[in-house]
């Protein structure tokens, strides 16, 4: 069965040149894309229903036309019509009817989807394996609008990126000057802990000369105190010695 029989087949819309695909023709001549619409090409090369859902859904009569029952799917009887309660009564076999042919809508659904979206962006003309890789592609065009947009984008990132490498130039600099600025540090704390060094052993050497000092001039106040009592002696042992000089006269005259 061919797969584009199946998709033109649960069309809820009906094409004049869809109607085409549900001929006798095999899928394999279908499938070359001669057709002038390129949706049956699309239609072709993008199918993905299953081939027992394919089977349960579509027409399989030859040489007669698609009715108007079967290219609705019977959309009366789909999921979207039927309640919470009726879903409970369905049988299983009722359920997975429903199911296999709301997905069969949906999926027609989304291959229009898609061929509007193509007809808005027009592709070039390919063969059908071309056309099935390229619809899941991603559009590479773009308005003038956008392609504006997407400069003035670039531009702005362009000018923070710059802006960026000046900061970076700026804070480069910056750094290295705060390098030699520490270096300077370092080499100026050397010399302090070197002069504090000196200046504590010069008051250390004041210190020890100060306590030197101190007791020399303990020594100089010893010796002025015994030379202040030796000078108070003096005149007493001058008056005896002149005393015993005109006592030993008086003897030496008698």
């Amino acid at each position: 069965t061919p797969v584009a029989t199946a998709a033109m087949g649960t069309s809820v819309t009906p094409v004049a040149t869809a109607a085409t695909g549900t001929s006798v023709t095999p899928g394999a001549t279908t499938a070359v894309g001669t057709s002038v619409t390129p949706m049956a090409t699309t239609v072709a090369g993008t199918f993905m229903t299953p081939r027992e859902l394919q089977e349960r859904s579509m027409n399989k009569s030859v040489g007669v036309p698609p009715r108007a029952k079967d290219n609705a799917a019977e959309t009366d009887s789909l999921l979207w019509h039927c309640s919470q309660e009726q879903l409970r009564s369905l049988s299983r076999a009722e359920l997975e009817g429903r199911l296999e042919s709301t997905l069969i809508i949906m999926e027609a659904l989304a291959l229009r989807l898609r061929q509007w979206q193509e007809s808005q962006w027009p592709l070039a003309r390919v063969g059908p394996a071309g056309q099935r890789d390229m619809v899941t592609q991603t559009d590479v065009t773009h308005p003038e609008g956008e392609e504006k947009i997407y400069h003035n984008l670039y531009l702005e990132l362009r000018r923070k990126v710059e802006v960026l490498q000046r900061q970076r130039g700026v804070e480069k600099k910056l750094q290295q000057e705060l390098e030699v600025a520490a270096e300077g540090m370092s080499a100026w704390s050397k010399q302090c802990l070197q002069f504090q060094g000196l200046v504590d052993g010069a008051f250390q050497s004041l210190q020890e000369e100060q306590r030197t000092l101190s007791q020399e001039q303990e020594q100089v106040r010893a010796l002025v105190s015994r030379c202040q009592a030796v000078l108070e002696k003096v005149p007493g042992k001058v008056r005896t010695c002149l005393e015993e000089r005109d006592a030993m006269r008086q003897r030496a005259e008698e």
